[in-house]
């Protein structure tokens, strides 16, 4: 790169730093060009569609995945909120591409077991075929929606089913698990309005109550599977995220049955939340005094239980309220982002870092309209933007993916911890501007309609 370009790159990134919130559409529009110039120089072309690969940097052969975590699912998704976005034909036609691909390499059978997650909302087939939905939402091509109904067909005939009780595996969380599939399950039935979807979610919810480990009466607890070492009660791997699945159940049914796990699980996490409101990462040793802020571990991913409680539980709603407000304030209460947190370590991503911390926030002021939440955003989005490397190959994030690994700097391009993921958060500040919904919601996000 010459002077003159990396020139014009220093002021690109000084005005994100000087100027507010509004009036930056160029800046976000060129940000989520230079992010499809850099996936487009790591792409895997095959006669079937497109993948990515996962980590660009990595020695050796380049590996690409069918996962949401980390793979091209989450690519796609990137790509059809873009086109959403700023209407370019050009990603809507990358989107196909990799839907093409998703399509070609669908499973076509499922291990009996699924220790490898391989039905997984963000592991396996149940992040693939909501990528294929959305596709299909998009383009209206006829073989994205058959392979959603393919999936589901797939799931069913894999299902671990004895009377009212369906699992796959006996991993319970949102990210592999139980709770995470019922998530999609419910997402198929709001689709389709087929009740075989809702049906089978409220299995997987029976399932999951049967897991729990009763701490009183009224307070529940989920390991990630049973005799798992460490207790999470966060939102990706334990109580936060497996009570929410339950609350999402019983805002469709209304029935009793999932209501109890939803409170109880709610309950626990009030009873060993902190003054300040922060929930450690584990309960055991070391990660009692641990606290992470972002989606997966931390307040923002969390908060989303309390929100359904407190919208769908008339008889509570003072109460689930107040929790709801407790944990929107915790996060902003700390640091972040100018002085980071062990907790919120070297990464910028919708998984742990900024990214889903901006994106919380964005929907908190879509909800209120109380600038201080918008502010806080764009503060997020500033710093994950400084943050960046900007260069003649595109832009990308090189960080951390992992807390425990802080030396292993890699930019990844998917949606957890990758580019795609930045790039969808980019893409809704500017339907913000423009007054547009975004696009893709995923089925473990409440604020649908919002």
């Amino acid at each position: 790169m010459n002077r003159r370009q990396l020139g014009a790159l220093g002021l690109f990134f000084l005005l994100f730093q000087i100027s507010g919130w509004a009036n930056n559409s160029q800046a976000l529009t060129d940000s989520i060009q230079r992010i499809h110039l850099w996936l487009s120089k790591h792409k895997l072309e095959t006669p079937e569609g497109t993948a990515w690969v996962v980590a660009p940097a990595d020695t050796g052969m380049a590996r690409s995945s069918l996962d949401l975590y980390s793979g091209s699912p989450g690519v796609v998704l990137f790509y059809l909120e873009a086109h959403h976005a700023l209407g370019k034909a050009e990603y809507l036609e990358e989107a196909k591409a990799g839907a093409n691909y998703l399509l070609a390499k669908m499973p076509t059978q499922l291990f009996d077991l699924d220790r490898s997650g391989a039905a997984g909302l963000y592991s396996g087939l149940s992040g693939i075929a909501f990528t294929l939905r959305e596709a299909y939402k998009a383009t209206k091509d006829e073989r994205y929606n058959q392979a959603f109904e393919r999936a589901l067909k797939l799931l069913i005939n894999n299902a671990e089913t004895r009377g009212e009780i369906t699992h796959w595996g006996m991993v319970t969380d949102i990210i592999s698990g139980n709770a995470g599939i019922g998530l999609f399950l419910l997402y198929a039935y709001r689709e389709t309005k087929n009740f075989t979807w809702l049906e089978l979610a409220a299995n997987v919810g029976n399932w999951l109550s049967l897991q729990s480990v009763r701490v009183t009466a009224e307070q529940w607890k989920w390991r990630m599977w049973p005799g798992f070492e460490r207790t999470m009660p966060n939102f990706s791997h334990g109580t936060a995220g497996v009570a929410f699945f339950q609350a999402e159940l019983f805002k469709i049914l209304e029935e009793g049955r999932y209501l109890r796990p939803a409170l109880n699980g709610a309950r626990y996490l009030q009873a060993i939340k902190k003054p300040d409101g922060l929930i450690c990462h584990h309960e055991e040793g070391d990660g009692k005094d641990l606290f992470y802020l972002g989606y997966c571990h931390g307040p923002v991913g969390t908060a989303r239980l309390y929100y359904t409680l407190y919208t769908s539980y008339k008889k509570q709603r003072k109460i689930w309220q107040k929790a709801w407000d407790e944990a929107v304030a915790a996060t902003m209460n700390t640091s972040i982002p100018k002085q980071r947190t062990p907790g919120f370590w070297n990464n910028v991503s919708q998984c742990c870092g900024n990214a889903g911390v901006a994106e919380f926030y964005l929907t908190v002021f879509k909800m209120s309209k109380k600038k201080k939440y918008r502010e806080y955003a764009w503060l997020h989005t500033q710093d994950l933007l400084k943050h960046s490397t900007a260069d003649a190959q595109g832009l990308r994030w090189i960080q951390a993916e992992n807390r425990s690994q802080p030396d292993n700097l890699q930019a990844q391009s998917g949606y957890m911890q990758g580019a795609a993921g930045i790039g969808m958060l980019l893409c809704h500040w500017i339907e913000l501007e423009k007054g547009q919904a975004q696009l893709i919601r995923f089925p473990d996000d409440p604020f649908r309609g919002i």
